[in-house]
This record gives C-alpha cells, sequence and structure tokens, in this order.
C-alpha cells in the first residue's frame, strides 16, 4: 500500500523525482517483465547487497536481524532493497520514499511475494504520522538527499518508541570524524556548528555507522532543538 502525501518542493528536489522517473524508463532491470522473472525476492536485491554499500548495510543490520521483528522505517528506500531484505528477514516495514516510481517497484515487489508494506510517498521531512511507533529507523545513503537534514533527523527522532534507535549508515559527502569520541566530543562542544548541513550530516566514522538510542537521545536533542520549527 502507497500512501501519498503533498508537500512543497524544491526545484532540486522536482528535478531528482524527475531523474528517478527516467531512471525507472531507462533501466530494463525496472519494468514489469523483468521484476515478474524473478522467482525469489531475494534475486530482485541480491545485486545490491554484492557491492559495498550493500554489504556495509547487511554488516550493520546482523544485530537487529538475529532478535525479535521490529517496527523499522526505511528513510529514502529507493527502489526498495533494503526494505524488501528487512521484510524477507521477517521485520515490519515503511519505506518512506519520495518518488512516486520507485514507490510503485516496491509496492509491486512486495505484493509479488507477499510482503505486506506500508509505503510513504514524502521525505523525512514531510512525513506526518503519530509519533513513538517504531523500534528502528535508518537513513541508509539518504540523509544527504534530504533538503533540510537535521530537519529530517528531528522529526524521523520523534517518531521513535522510548527505546527505538535511529541509525545513518553509509553517508559519504560530508568529511570524516576521525572518531567516534572525537565526533561525540565536537557535538557536545559545538552542537549549533553540527545542526546544519555542512557539519552534522556526516555521521560517519570508521564504521560508516553510528546509531542513536536512549543514551544519546538528551545529547542529540540539543542538536536539533532549533531545527523541529
Amino acid at each position: 500500500m502507497v500512501i501519498r502525501f503533498d508537500y512543497d518542493k524544491s526545484q532540486a528536489h522536482a528535478r531528482e523525482m524527475a531523474a528517478c522517473a527516467e531512471i525507472v524508463v531507462t533501466d530494463s532491470a525496472l519494468h514489469k517483465e523483468s521484476l515478474d522473472a524473478h522467482t525469489a525476492l531475494d534475486q530482485y536485491y541480491e545485486h545490491y547487497f554484492s557491492v559495498p554499500l550493500g554489504k556495509e548495510f547487511v554488516q550493520i543490520l546482523q544485530a537487529f536481524n538475529s532478535g525479535p521483528s521490529l517496527r523499522i522505517l526505511d528513510v529514502g528506500a529507493g527502489r526498495g532493497e533494503t526494505s524488501l531484505y528487512l521484510a524477507n528477514h521477517g521485520h515490519h516495514v515503511f519505506p518512506v520514499e519520495p518518488s512516486y516510481d520507485f514507490c510503485q517497484i516496491i509496492e509491486h515487489m512486495a505484493r509479488r511475494f507477499d510482503k505486506c508494506l506500508t509505503i510513504y510517498n514524502t521525505t523525512a521531512e514531510h512525513l506526518d504520522i503519530p509519533g513513538e511507533q517504531f523500534d528502528l529507523v535508518i537513513f541508509n545513503a539518504s540523509l544527504h538527499h534530504c533538503d533540510a537534514p537535521a530537519k529530517a533527523l528531528r522529526n524521523m527522532y520523534d517518531l521513535l518508541r522510548p527505546e527505538g534507535q535511529l541509525l545513518v549508515i553509509n553517508e559519504p559527502m560530508l568529511p570524516f570524524f576521525r572518531t567516534q569520541d572525537g565526533y561525540l566530543k565536537h557535538l557536545a562542544s559545538a552542537p549549533e556548528e553540527s545542526g546544519d548541513y555542512g557539519e552534522f550530516g556526516n555521521l560517519a566514522w570508521p564504521t560508516s555507522a553510528v546509531c542513536f538510542g536512549p543514551s544519546l537521545g538528551t545529547l542529540m536533542l540539543r542538536v536539533l532543538g532549533s531545527a523541529g520549527a
């Protein structure tokens, strides 16, 4: 099921959505006959997880896949490889994707392989649903696509359950902090600097991921305090 949201789109955002629509037209792997040729769901996403980006995702998500089923918000789901992978591992997955063309692909593959996904056709900044309902929110190589990354993080953090976690993976666009301790010290000492796109967007150290849970919640809220409006 795809739930569509109306929101104002910047020119850059509109261009990106047009590019996504063009990909669906030109990439034969995304045509219906190619999608329907898959006899198992993992055939659809196996190529994505054979490249470094996908391998990193699998490595980081291993800890979550070994536990109970989770309610997961997959932000910037693209063509749905990660969402369908998570659903195939027994999780209740809610993709967030602004490209309606990509949402249709996700919905097609979910229905074909009997996976129940609720797909939100919107951005992280504009997703307006009741809060405190997800165990895990994931940005996988998607935060840099947000027009307002700090607002996106603030909005997604508010959708977490009290013990929920926000995971940012593979965010390559901005400068790396050398160590986790160094990053957190910078975050604590200069939250205003860390609250804009130029600093806060990169949440990566050598593992290429950071997870915000209750122990870091207060620190994160300091950073995002002015971004919620």
